[in-house]
């Protein structure tokens, strides 16, 4: 014959503290939230701040040109169709790595742009080509002497100095009032 037992069970009230420690309290819930929220915002407005100040350091400033201003173009690098934006780690690195000026890319489209700018600002009073070692197709060197010469119609200056010039680069350099 077996004998069974009932062993009484006590109920015992839950109270807020005991809910406390099960993590179930709004106000903790509110509390971690708004800590969450605060250190979200802060984030943030850290992560602009940083942006903007990368983004003014890479952001070139406008030039001021003064009066009687001779615009320099110097001769040197590669001259590509158009140059593409935004490559600044290739350029902070050539810098750094110290690659001269003749990896440098110049866009052709950029310097025709400049050009007709320098022709159109009554401030720039002639242009002096500096160098010779510029890297340039035939075709882009036409270009760029006729954009010289249309700069010579406006009744301002082109002078041209190097130690030496290639075959293309005097061809660029012939369009100027004197050749050094």
């Amino acid at each position: 014959m077996a004998v069974y037992v009932k062993e009484e069970t006590k109920q015992v009230p839950v109270s807020n503290e005991s809910s406390q420690e099960n993590g179930a309290n709004p106000r903790k819930l509110k509390g971690c939230l708004r800590k969450l929220l605060i250190g979200l915002g802060v984030w943030i407005l850290l992560s602009g701040i940083l942006i903007w100040i990368l983004h003014s350091i890479f952001t070139p400033s406008p030039v001021e040109i003064e009066d009687n201003t001779i615009y320099r173009i110097d001769m040197v690098g590669e001259v590509v169709e158009r140059t593409e934006d935004g490559i600044v780690l290739e350029d902070l690195l050539s810098g750094v790595l110290g690659e001269d000026m003749l990896s440098t890319k110049i866009g052709l489209d950029d310097l025709l742009n400049n050009i007709e700018l320098a022709k159109n600002n009554d401030k720039v009073k002639g242009i002096y080509l500096h160098g010779g070692s510029l890297s340039i197709s035939p075709a882009s060197a036409k270009e760029f002497r006729d954009a010289l010469l249309d700069f010579k119609s406006s009744g301002k200056f082109v002078i041209a100095y190097a130690d030496s010039y290639t075959q293309t680069n005097y061809y660029i350099a012939s369009v100027a009032d004197k050749v050094y």
